[in-house]
């Protein structure tokens, strides 16, 4: 320093005093050393602070920083639990939707009933459709059970592509069996030769006999018998008598019948002879029962009644066997006015388009 200059790092290093003793600043004392033999202590780890758990959020009361920068707060970290509250995220979904397992169970109901015939496929498509309806939704709104709505619409298109097949496959049988079928017979048409013997049905008519009867203005009386004839053979088959007009109303209401609503009941009594040589039954030949019936002078026809008392007055519909040259008498009952029977007739239609009149009548 005599020479004017400054003195360097080591010259000032040696020049300086000592520090006194902790000038340095505060240092821990090294322990005392332990005797030889002497059990070591064991190190206990320092205390958590309050609320905090390892790998857990920052405790609570523990200062926090929310952001760079920001200064530090105290409290639960954003977003977290309660103070106290479990650190838990929730625990996952698990299970499926209503609308899943519906949509899987048309889809298979679709599938089984689409084998049903001919109605099977209008179910089935009506169950296809709503299995479609139900897994999109269920999709759309990600509800559980996500590959129960796949399946359902997987299920869906196989199934309404199989019913269509059956559908096609029902019709090309029906088809196939109705040409057969169409085949068949006309291949085997039955064509009888002239000396078969075979059934048809008559033709019932009337010979010609005259104005009178024809003609509601020229009508028969009871009591008279015409010839009914089978057309179609060219043969007698009845002679048929109308008898006079009998009053049945006391005799209805002796056996319970209804009291007649316009009057009285007016019985018309009928005589069939056969004059074939066959026995007619009426019950299998029914076509050769003649139909009869009353038209009123106004035009309109009584009302036909059926009494109770089959025995003593039986209907058209009760006989059934005649033998040949036998004669049944059958009783057609209207329910009439009393003043109306005079001014009415009963008529007999034919299939050979003939009608046959009686009237002029009186109880």
């Amino acid at each position: 320093m005599t020479d004017g200059t400054r003195p360097n790092e080591n010259e000032r290093a040696a020049a300086s005093p000592p520090l006194p003793p902790y000038a340095a600043g505060p240092q821990s004392a090294p322990p005392p050393p332990q005797p030889q033999g002497a059990p070591t202590p064991p190190v206990h780890p320092a205390p958590l602070p309050p609320y905090a758990a390892p790998g857990g959020p920052a405790a609570y009361g523990a200062p926090r920083q929310d952001y760079p920068g920001a200064p530090p707060t105290w409290g639960p970290p954003m977003g977290g639990p309660a103070p106290g509250a479990p650190w838990n995220a929730g625990a996952p979904q698990s299970g499926s939707s209503v609308l899943a397992v519906l949509a899987l169970v048309a889809s298979v109901l679709g599938v089984l009933i689409s084998f049903i015939p001919f109605v099977g496929s209008a179910l089935a498509w009506a169950l296809f459709a709503t299995a479609i309806i139900l897994a999109i939704i269920a999709l759309v709104k990600k509800t559980p059970g996500k590959g129960m709505s796949i399946a359902a619409l997987i299920i869906t298109c196989a199934g309404f592509l199989l019913s269509i097949v059956w559908a096609v496959v029902l019709f090309a049988i029906g088809a196939f069996g109705s040409a057969v079928s169409s085949g068949s017979s006309s291949g085997s048409e039955y064509s009888p030769a002239p000396d078969d013997d075979y059934y048809s049905y008559p033709m019932l008519g009337t010979p010609d006999f005259g104005a009178d009867g024809n003609t509601i203005s020229a009508p028969l009386v009871p009591g008279s018998t015409i010839t009914i004839t089978d057309d179609n053979v060219s043969q007698d088959v009845w002679e048929l008598t109308v008898l006079p007009f009998e009053d049945l109303t006391a005799a209805a209401a002796a056996t319970g019948d209804l009291e007649p609503a316009f009057g009285a009941y007016v019985g018309v009594p009928v005589q069939l002879t056969n004059v074939t040589d066959e026995t007619i039954d009426l019950a299998v030949d029914y076509a050769y029962l003649p139909y009869t019936r009353f038209l009123t002078a106004d035009g309109g026809e009584a009302e036909l009644t059926y009494l109770s008392d089959i025995e003593t007055y039986p209907s058209a519909w009760d006989v059934e066997v005649v033998e040949p040259g036998e004669t049944v008498t059958f009783y057609e009952v209207y329910d009439l006015a009393p003043d109306a029977v005079g001014s009415g007739f009963y008529v007999l239609d034919l299939d050979s388009g003939q009608t046959v009149f009686w009237g002029a009548a009186a109880l």
